[in-house]
């Protein structure tokens, strides 16, 4: 069996975990390999014993592990091997400092630059010394490739905050569209409305409330168009139209006539039911008092809507946004906008 066999069977072993099988294969006399010299032949048995400290160490017998350094260190000290020498005294010292030795992994640390210091000049460890430097040059390319990598990085983190910039800024501007576009149809709305109310024309409404009865296609009758008549001059004149409490039959009652004709009138000429006639005299009259700061500037959306009759600001706002197509502070809102540029105008 010659070396590469030799190593085959212990790499074998000790890719298996079996460091004991890996010790023993190495420890059988190996031939001396053809053109060998007998220092070739020290430094190669010094590289096998190197092998089994390593295979005693992963097997858990560090006595014998360092007993063996320590043989090979008496051995290359008496053969003159100062390169294969260093490299034992190294691994002793490395040995008691995992041992927690400190004193004597200094003793060895000593011993190592010593002998250094000593064959500097011989050229085995010139070899070493180039081997060195070969080292350190590969780990300053490493060092390179790491600034490279983390160049490339930063490039890559630099870029991506710019596109989320970008996307932020991008949806920030349709934000800022929508805003406008939002804003000139409110201000449209607002304007029409006013326009209705300046005009005292009727407001349209588009409520769809529960109704008790279909609108009529059938042309209203005389005595529809009468009682209208009465039903429209006390709704613009009585306060009561405001009272949470005021209902069909109250309204009957002012205009001396029953309930049913009464909702009978306003379905057949209003082509709504009472809830939604009422609704729309109500709104009507929050459309001027959101107008009103003089009086109802320090009304709350939610006196004012108290006022009118309505039990919730919930429910105000959902009737006003529906008739109105904006939300009784968004219409405040655009009417003291409108009183503000107004005085700025006259100033």
């Amino acid at each position: 069996m010659d070396l590469s066999d030799v190593l085959c069977l212990a790499t074998e072993y000790y890719n298996s975990g079996d460091y004991t099988k890996a010790f023993d294969a190495l420890s059988v006399p190996i031939p001396r390999p053809e053109y060998c010299s007998d220092k070739d032949l020290i430094t190669l048995l010094s590289m096998v014993k190197n092998c089994q400290y390593i295979f005693l160490l992963k097997d858990g017998n560090r006595a014998g592990a360092l007993r063996l350094l320590l043989q090979q260190e008496q051995y290359l000290r008496e053969n003159e091997m100062p390169f294969e020498l260093l490299e034992v005294l190294q691994l002793i010292k490395q040995h008691y400092e995992m041992e927690g030795n400190i004193a004597l992994a200094d003793k060895y640390a000593l011993l190592y630059y010593t002998s250094k210091d000593e064959f500097i000049n011989k050229s085995r460890l010139g070899k070493m010394d180039q081997a060195k430097l070969n080292f350190e040059l590969e780990q300053t390319r490493e060092r390179v490739r790491e600034m490279t990598y983390r160049h490339r990085m930063q490039a890559i983190l630099l870029w991506s905050a710019v596109i989320i910039t970008l996307l932020a800024l991008g949806f920030l501007a349709v934000l800022y569209v929508n805003y406008r576009k939002t804003k000139r149809t409110n201000r449209l709305l607002y304007e029409k409305n006013v326009a209705l109310l300046n005009s005292n024309k009727e407001m349209q409404f588009t409520i769809t409330e529960s109704v008790n009865k279909e609108p009529t296609e059938e042309e209203p009758s005389q005595a529809d168009r009468e009682l209208l008549e009465r039903i429209t001059a006390l709704m613009e004149s009585s306060p009561e139209v405001f009272s949470e409490s005021f209902s069909l039959s109250r309204l009957a009652e002012l205009v001396d006539s029953n309930s049913k004709y009464v909702s009978q009138a306003i379905n057949n000429c209003m082509q709504c039911n009472f809830s939604a006639f009422l609704n729309g005299y109500r709104i009507k009259e929050a459309c001027r008092r959101l107008m009103d700061t003089s009086n109802y500037g320090n009304y709350t959306i939610e006196g004012i809507a108290n006022s009118l009759g309505y039990k919730s600001r919930s429910n105000f706002t959902t009737i006003f946004k529906e008739n109105v197509g904006l939300t009784p502070s968004a219409f405040q809102k655009l009417s003291r906008n409108q009183d503000g540029d107004s005085g700025q105008n006259k100033g």
